[in-house]
């Protein structure tokens, strides 16, 4: 066949087609009855149906299908409007076609991108793209019995992905036709949504005392059984500020005895009443270097100070005013002359002023005496 006006219409016999520069053109639907092989670009104005067809690092450019009963590799580029279709296998540097790319019995494979229209099948081989792109754009991608790979591309399907084992990275949709199973830990079968189970592990579901727990890495508590009160070793107590204890049995079964004795504090604050309670007399005690036990009002106002020699001060610790109208030391009063006999207290005598007749009184331990 020369390199410009190369033209067959019909059945060829088993044959090798050698181009010029520009390669060969071939028109019309064609049939080669045998081994082919094309060293140059080939282009097929129609579908071309081989028993095998081999190329050597050319092109094929075909505007219809490509049909092989046996392998078709071709070792260089690959571009259809129609389908490939092979008995055995389909290889090419690149395959790219608007329709179906079939093999029956052997793998797909190209070096660069396998690009099918629709779908993509091979029914006991490998569909492999080593360096680029499976993709199937509205139809299905399929590998019966074999594998899918793709070495750093993507697998891209508009339909269903299907294959023994699948590496790459994968788009497209699960339509619920494609059983998903899981084992191990969760498990579970089905297509789309389906329920799933999470093993048991060996504990007995229970409630457990002082509980003796195993937990695996994932989390999980994988043994559990009641254990015991843990054992005291020693107990002692330090004693202040009049708490004092002791302890029995302290490396067993401790038992503490507190009593409360004198209670020394340096300084007490009482945000409300204190009350103070006891059998006989209840006593409150100062010391330290004055021994002085001051009253304050709350708005730091002394109003009672009681010296250790027993001198009771009241009022400011300063003089008062003239004019003054707080501070000073209110005496009982009664509206006349008093005249009834006042509990004895030894050393001390008791007084009283008479607001009718403005008279002062104090008595003696036998009567009143009028002060003034």
């Amino acid at each position: 066949m020369s390199a410009s006006t190369p033209s067959n219409f019909g059945s060829l016999n088993p044959q090798t087609v050698s181009g010029g520069d520009a390669g060969s053109v071939i028109v019309g639907p064609t049939t080669i009855q045998g081994i082919t092989t094309f060293q140059d670009d080939v282009s097929v104005q129609g579908t071309l149906t081989v028993s095998e067809l081999i190329t050597d690092y050319s092109s094929l450019d075909i505007t219809g299908d490509i049909q092989a009963d046996g392998n078709l590799n071709i070792g260089g580029n690959t571009h259809l409007t129609g389908a490939v279709t092979a008995i055995s296998s389909v290889s090419a540097a690149s395959v790219d076609t608007t329709g179906n790319i079939a093999s029956s019995a052997g793998n797909v494979t190209a070096g660069v991108d396998i690009t099918a229209g629709r779908h993509l099948v091979s029914t006991t081989g490998n569909i492999t793209a080593v360096l680029g792109n499976i993709t199937a754009s509205v139809g299905n991608i399929t590998a019966t019995a074999g594998n899918i790979v793709t070495t750093s591309g993507n697998i891209v399907s508009g339909g269903t992905v299907s294959g023994t084992n699948m590496s790459g990275s994968s788009s497209g949709t699960n339509t619920g036709d494609q059983t998903i199973t899981l084992t191990g830990d969760v498990t579970g079968s089905g297509t789309g949504s389906f329920a799933t189970t999470l093993a048991n592990t060996a504990v007995t579901p229970a409630s457990y005392t002082n509980a003796n727990l195993t937990v695996d890495s994932k989390g999980r508590i994988t043994a559990a059984s009641n254990g015991t009160n843990g054992t005291v070793t020693g107990v002692s107590v330090t004693t202040a500020n009049g708490v004092s204890a002791t302890v029995a049995d302290a490396s067993t079964t401790p038992a503490l005895t507190i009593s409360l004795g004198a209670i020394t504090p340096s300084s007490v604050s009482v945000s409300g009443g204190m009350t103070l309670t006891g059998a006989t007399t209840n006593v409150i005690t100062a010391s330290g270097a004055t021994g002085e036990i001051d009253f304050v009002t709350g708005t730091s106002v002394q109003a009672l100070q009681l010296k250790p020699t027993g001198s009771v001060l009241t009022g400011p610790v300063a003089a008062l005013a003239t004019n003054a109208t707080d501070g000073f030391l209110y005496i009982p009063t009664c509206a006349g002359v008093p005249s009834g006999t006042p509990t004895a207290v030894t050393g001390k005598s008791p007084i009283v002023i008479d607001s009718t007749n403005n008279k002062m009184y104090f008595f003696n331990g036998a009567t009143w005496f009028i002060l003034n």
